[in-house]
C-alpha cells in the first residue's frame, strides 16, 4: 500500500505495460502524486494511448505497481484530483486492480477517506460489491473494519446489499456484475484473475467468508459501531453466528474473547472511570477555586485602588473647591459681613461631595464584586457540567456496549439452541465449544451463564485437555465462573467435581497450578497478598470437592497440596522477605518513638515545682492533655513493635500467609499509625504551653506537625486496605452456600 519511489516507478513493467508505455505516463504520475490539479487536467485533455488514439491515460495503468491515476491519487490523500478522475473515467476502469488486488474504492476505505468514497460510489455504486483480488477476497467493508476503520465500516456496511454478506447457494462466492469486469484490451490484461468470473459450465466455487469475517471484526471492534454491524448481521443471518471467517473463528468465539465489553471480564475499567471521573471533579473544584479566588484578589485590588484614586481625586477636588470658595467668602465679609455663615455653607458642601464619591465608589465595587462572582460561578458550573457529562457519556456508552452484547449474545443462542435439535455437528464445527471454554478461561459469567440457560448439556463441555469449564474457572482464577457451581443441584456439583483431566488432575489439582493463572495473579499487590489469595482459592475448592479426591494423585504422582506446595515455592519466599523487609522497617520507627515518648513524659515544658515536681503556672488542660497523649503513643508504638517482632520470629508456614501474618501486619500498622499521630498531638500540646501567648507562631508549626502523618498514610494506607479487605472483606465467591 505504501507509494513507491519515484525513480523506482518503471523500473518493471506493470501487467500487460512495457516500460517505454510507462514512461510515457511519468509526467502525469508527478502531477497526481503532487496534487497539481492543473498540471493534471492539461496532461490528461493531451494524452492519448499511443496505440488506440482517442483511449485517454486516466484510465490506463500508469505505474508498475499496476496502479491508475485514480489509485495514485488515494494514496495520497488528493480529494480534488479523485473528483476530477470522477468525471473523466469509464465505469470499467474503477473497477481496475493493482498489484496488491484492490480497487481505488478499498484502497480509499483501507485509508478512512469517507469523502472519497462517497465521490466514488456517486460515480458508480456498484463499486461497492467488487471485491478484492488477494487471498481473502474481500468486500469494501470488510478490507475498512479489518483495518480498524470502524466508521468507514458502519457507512459501508448500511450501502452494502445483503446478499453480497449472506452466503447463498451453498456459500458460493458472490461476484460482480460483468459490465463491472474490465475486459481484455488488447495484450493488456487489465481484469481481474479468471477464477473470479463465472464460467458457464466451468465454474469455481469459493467459499464466502465476507459476511462471517465482517460479524467478528466487528464484534473485536468493541465499539457501538462495531456492535450495531453485528447485530444487524445477526438479525439478518442468524445462522453466521457459527459462520467460519477468513481467520478460522466464528461470531460466537469472537463474542466469548471480548472479556472488556462486558464487567465481569474486566471490572478495572469500570472502577477506574469511577475514580477517573472523581479525580477529575477535584481537580475542577480546585481549578475552581484558585480561579476564584485569583479573580477576588483581582477584584478587591482593582476596586481599593479605584477607591483610592477617586478619594484623591476627591480630596483635591474639595481642596480647590475650598480655596475658592474660602476667596468668595472673603469678598462677602467685607462686602456683607456674612463670613461665618459662607464656611458653614462650603463646609456643608465639601461634606455632601464626599458622601456622593464614597458611595459611589462602594456601589462601583459591589457591582464589579458581583459581577466576577457571577462569572466565576457560571465558569465553575460549565467546568463541572463538561467534566460530569464526559464521564457520564462515556459510562453510558460502555453500558450501551453491554447492552448490545447481551442481545447479540441471546441471538446467537436462539440459533444455538435449534442447532442442538437438529445437527449437532454444527455446533462443533461452528466452534461452540471452544468458545464456551474461552469464555471461562476470561471470567465472562455472563457468556456462561446464558450458554448455560440455553441448554445444560453445556455443563459437561471440555477443553482440548479434558478439563470442564469450572475446572478451567479455577486454573484460571476466575472466581464468577467457579461461582456458578453453587447456583447448581448438589448432586450436579459433586459430579461436576469428581472430573479429571487427561493427565488425571481433579478440581484440587487446578487450585495447586499457577502457570495459567499469571494475568489474574498480578493483579495482586505484593507477594504476601497473592499468596493469601492463592491460599484462598484452595481451601475453598478443597471445602467443596469429595475427601478421596483431596489425596487422589495425578499423573505425576503428586497429591493436591504437594503440587501447590512445588508450584507456589517461589511466591512463598517473596512473601516472606516483603514480610520481614515491611516489619524491620516499621520496627526502628516504632523503636523511635517508643524512645522519645518515654522520656517525654520526664522533660516536661518550664519550671519544676521542687516539693511537687510538677511544672509551675502552666495550663492545666494542656499539660492533662500532653501527659495522656504520650502515654497512648508509648503505649502503641511499644504494641507495633511486639506485632512486628511477632513477624519476624514467624516459622512461615503456608497456612500463616491466610491469615496470621495478615492479621499481625495490619495491627501492626495500625498501632504504628495511632502512635505517630497521637506523638504530632503531644507535639503540638507542648508548642501551645510553651507559646500560649504566641499563637501566630504555634498555630503553623502545629500545622506542620499533620504532614509526618498525612504522608504515612499516603504511603502505607493501600497496603493496609487491600489487606484489610484480602483478610476480614466478603468473601469473592459469590453465592456460597
Amino acid at each position: 500500500m505504501a507509494n513507491a519511489p519515484e525513480e523506482n516507478i518503471i523500473i518493471s513493467s506493470g501487467r500487460g505495460q512495457d516500460e517505454d508505455q510507462l514512461s510515457n505516463f511519468a509526467e502525469l504520475y508527478k502531477a497526481v502524486r503532487d496534487g497539481k490539479l492543473t498540471d493534471t487536467v492539461r496532461i490528461l485533455d493531451q494524452s492519448q494511448d499511443f496505440d488506440q488514439p482517442g483511449d485517454k491515460a486516466c484510465n490506463k495503468i500508469i505505474t508498475d505497481r499496476d496502479e491508475t491515476a485514480l489509485h495514485v491519487a488515494v494514496l495520497n490523500g488528493h480529494e480534488h484530483i479523485v473528483e476530477e478522475l470522477m468525471n473523466r473515467m469509464s465505469d470499467e476502469s474503477l473497477a481496475m486492480y493493482d498489484r496488491d488486488g484492490y480497487t481505488a474504492l478499498i484502497t480509499a476505505a483501507v485509508l478512512g477517506n469517507r469523502k472519497m468514497v462517497e465521490c466514488m460510489l456517486t460515480k458508480k455504486s456498484d463499486l461497492i460489491r467488487i471485491k478484492s483480488n488477494s487471498n481473502g477476497k474481500n468486500l469494501p467493508v470488510v478490507m475498512a473494519i479489518d483495518f480498524g476503520q470502524i466508521e468507514m465500516a458502519r457507512y459501508l456496511y448500511d450501502l452494502t446489499p445483503e446478499g453480497d454478506l449472506i452466503p447463498q447457494d451453498n456459500d458460493q462466492e458472490i461476484t460482480p456484475d460483468e459490465d463491472l469486469i474490465p475486459q481484455e484490451d488488447n495484450d493488456q490484461e487489465i481484469t481481474p484473475d479468471e477464477d473470479l468470473i463465472p464460467q458457464d459450465n466451468d465454474q469455481e466455487i469459493h467459499k464466502d467468508h465476507n459476511g462471517a469475517t465482517l460479524l467478528t471484526c466487528a464484534i473485536y471492534a468493541g465499539t457501538l459501531d462495531g456492535m450495531h454491524i453485528a447485530l444487524g448481521l445477526i438479525e439478518r443471518c442468524p445462522r453466521l453466528a457459527l459462520a467460519i471467517d477468513k481467520y478460522d473463528e466464528s461470531g460466537i468465539l469472537a463474542l466469548a474473547s471480548m472479556r472488556q465489553s462486558l464487567p465481569s471480564g474486566n471490572q478495572r475499567i469500570y472502577s477506574s472511570n469511577v475514580e477517573h471521573g472523581q479525580s477529575n471533579q477535584e481537580e475542577s473544584n480546585r481549578s475552581d477555586l484558585e480561579h476564584g479566588q485569583s479573580n477576588q484578589e483581582e477584584s478587591n485590588r482593582s476596586n481599593v485602588e479605584h477607591g483610592q484614586s477617586n478619594q484623591e481625586e476627591s480630596n483635591r477636588s474639595d481642596l480647590e473647591h475650598g480655596q475658592s470658595n474660602q476667596e468668595g467668602i472673603n469678598i462677602s465679609e467685607v462686602e456683607h459681613g456674612q463670613s461665618s455663615q459662607e464656611e458653614i455653607n462650603i463646609s456643608e458642601h465639601g461634606q455632601s461631595n464626599q458622601e456622593e464619591i464614597n458611595r459611589s465608589d462602594v456601589e462601583h465595587g459591589q457591582s464589579n464584586q458581583e459581577e466576577i462572582n457571577r462569572s466565576n460561578v457560571e465558569h465553575g458550573q460549565s467546568n463541572h457540567e463538561e467534566i460530569n457529562r464526559s464521564g457520564i457519556t462515556q459510562l453510558y456508552e460502555m453500558k450501551r456496549i453491554h447492552d448490545q452484547y447481551d442481545k447479540l449474545l441471546s441471538k446467537m443462542c436462539e440459533e444455538i439452541s435449534e442447532s442442538l435439535q437438529s445437527n449437532t455437528q454444527q455446533l462443533k464445527d461452528g466452534l461452540v465449544y471452544t468458545a464456551i471454554c474461552q469464555a471461562a478461561e476470561n471470567g465472562i459469567s455472563e457468556f456462561v451463564s446464558k450458554m448455560l440457560e440455553t441448554d445444560r448439556h453445556f455443563l459437561w463441555t471440555e477443553d482440548r485437555n479434558g478439563r470442564n469449564i469450572f475446572m478451567l474457572g479455577v486454573l484460571h482464577r476466575q472466581e464468577k465462573i467457579f461461582s456458578i457451581l453453587y447456583r447448581l443441584d448438589g448432586k450436579i456439583m459433586n459430579s461436576l467435581t469428581c472430573l479429571q483431566d487427561r493427565n488425571k488432575n481433579n478440581m484440587l489439582h487446578m487450585a495447586g497450578m499457577m502457570e495459567d493463572a499469571i494475568r489474574q495473579i498480578n493483579q495482586i499487590p505484593g507477594a504476601a497478598l497473592q499468596m493469601q489469595r492463592e491460599l484462598q482459592w484452595f481451601k475453598e475448592v478443597e471445602r467443596i470437592v469429595l475427601p478421596r479426591h483431596k489425596e487422589t494423585k495425578n499423573g505425576d504422582g503428586l497429591t493436591p497440596r504437594q503440587l501447590f506446595t512445588k508450584n507456589h515455592e517461589d511466591m512463598k519466599e517473596k512473601g516472606e522477605k516483603w514480610m520481614k523487609n515491611t516489619a524491620r522497617s516499621c520496627t526502628v520507627v516504632g523503636a523511635l518513638i517508643v524512645t522519645i515518648m518515654f522520656a517525654a513524659i520526664f522533660t516536661l515544658p518550664g519550671d519544676n515545682n521542687q516539693s511537687m515536681g510538677l511544672p509551675k503556672s502552666l495550663n492545666k488542660f494542656w499539660l492533662n492533655v500532653l501527659i495522656i497523649f504520650d502515654a497512648l503513643s508509648l503505649f502503641s508504638s511499644s504494641t507495633s513493635v511486639l506485632m512486628f517482632l511477632g513477624i519476624l520470629t514467624s516459622r512461615y508456614s503456608e497456612e500463616d500467609f491466610l491469615e496470621y501474618l495478615p492479621r499481625q501486619m495490619i495491627i501492626g500498622l495500625l498501632t504504628l499509625f495511632c502512635s505517630i499521630a497521637t506523638m504530632m498531638i503531644t507535639f503540638s500540646s507542648a508548642l501551645l504551653i510553651i507559646l500560649q501567648e504566641q499563637l501566630r507562631i504555634a498555630i503553623p508549626l502545629i500545622c506542620l506537625a499533620s504532614v509526618p502523618v498525612t504522608f504515612f498514610v499516603w504511603i502505607q494506607f493501600p497496603i493496609l486496605k487491600d489487606m484489610i479487605i484480602s483478610t476480614y472483606g466478603p468473601s469473592i465467591f459469590t453465592g456460597r452456600k
